[in-house]
């Protein structure tokens, strides 16, 4: 899935990047992904971002997500990668 993150505080804020099995949740944590550690095939990373989307939409295998203020849109295009690291972290050492 692809992923284009913005904000309306500052309209030339814009982040556009592969986001593997993002999901979305109406409530906090907002975000997540599938992660597998080691054997357990339930686990999460949690994006932590406490601040609530203005707008989420899913266009096309896209997801649009719209904060209000530029630091929770940073804050979350910053966790998308991190997020990505621990999944592939994850698969690379899981067992069974």
């Amino acid at each position: 899935m692809r992923v284009l993150v913005a904000c309306l505080e500052d309209k030339s804020f814009e982040f556009k990047g592969n986001a593997g099995q993002l999901n979305q949740s109406a409530t906090w944590p907002y975000f997540w992904m599938p992660c597998v550690m080691g054997d357990d095939y339930l686990q999460r990373a949690n994006c932590l971002v406490e601040a609530v989307p203005v707008d989420v939409r899913l266009l096309d295998g896209c997801m649009f997500v719209l904060y209000q203020a530029r630091k929770d849109a940073e804050a979350f295009a910053a966790w998308i990668p991190d997020a990505l690291a621990a999944v592939e972290h994850g698969y690379r050492t899981m067992r069974g």
